[in-house]
Order: C-alpha cells, then sequence, then structure tokens
C-alpha cells in the first residue's frame, strides 16, 4: 500500500509520499493548481491501485483536485482543518502533531520540510489504522499545553 499527502494551497499544492514502512517514495514536490499541473501530478503517481490519497479539505481549493484524482479511481480521505475549531478533536488528533511541529521549527527547520514531516507521521498513523483494522488511540503526554 502507499500513502499520498497533498497539502493543498491557492495556486500550487504539494504532495508526498511513503509506503507501508514509512520509506519515502516521492519527496515533497509542488504542482499546480491547473489542467496541466494535475496531468504532472497523475503522472508522478502512476496507477491507483493499492494508493490511498490524504488531502486537505481547504476552503474550495480541493474540490477540482478531489473530482480529478476520484476519476482516474484514487481511494481519497480528506482531512478538514476546520476540526481543529472543535476542541476534543483538537486534543485529540491535533496535540501531538503539533508538539512534533514546534519542536523541529525549533531546531531552525523550514517551514514546509515540517510540514512534510508531519504529514508524513500523520500518513504512517492512517497506514497504522489500516493494517491492524482497529481505531486511532493517540498517546498524549499528560503536561500541561
Amino acid at each position: 500500500m502507499r500513502f499520498v499527502g497533498i497539502d493543498i494551497g491557492a495556486e500550487r499544492h504539494t504532495v508526498a509520499s511513503v509506503d507501508e514502512g514509512g520509506t519515502i517514495l516521492q519527496r515533497p514536490a509542488a504542482f499546480r493548481e491547473d489542467a496541466e499541473g494535475y496531468q504532472q501530478l497523475l503522472a508522478q503517481l502512476g496507477p491507483p491501485a493499492d494508493t490511498l490519497v490524504v488531502m486537505e479539505a481547504t476552503g474550495h481549493y480541493w474540490q477540482n483536485l478531489f473530482a480529478a484524482l476520484a476519476a482516474e479511481g484514487f481511494a481519497i480521505a480528506l482531512n478538514n482543518p476546520e476540526h481543529r475549531r472543535i476542541p476534543e478533536l483538537r486534543y485529540q488528533s491535533g496535540r501531538g502533531l503539533r508538539a512534533y511541529y514546534q519542536r523541529l521549527r525549533d531546531r531552525g527547520k523550514l517551514p514546509k520540510v515540517v510540514l512534510m514531516a508531519a504529514m508524513r507521521k500523520l500518513l504512517i498513523a492512517i497506514y497504522t489504522v489500516d493494517k491492524h483494522r482497529r481505531p486511532f488511540v493517540p498517546i498524549i503526554p499528560l503536561a500541561a499545553p
């Protein structure tokens, strides 16, 4: 199984992928929000078999890409950033990633590099849930926020 993460932007999106073991198959690469950019992405991704695409549902920017990927037969999971506003979901799903993100930023890593590292962690968590067919139960440190 291959896991593809797509960070959605207004004019450019960024894609990266990992395999079941977390090995990086494709380093972060940008593509444009147009037909040419979509063709570039589809050429990079190859056949949709055994692939799960995880992408943000940010504003309306994700909708055209979602339609293009679905038309090609890709399995797609949407991550809605609006869930950050719900305290229970924020506590369960974002706290560990937020701390990880901040640790890398504190070490001087560039924001886009840190975002891709966090996406990789999220993709590995998704793979683990899929592989073991168990719900995701995050391990959250009890330190104060």
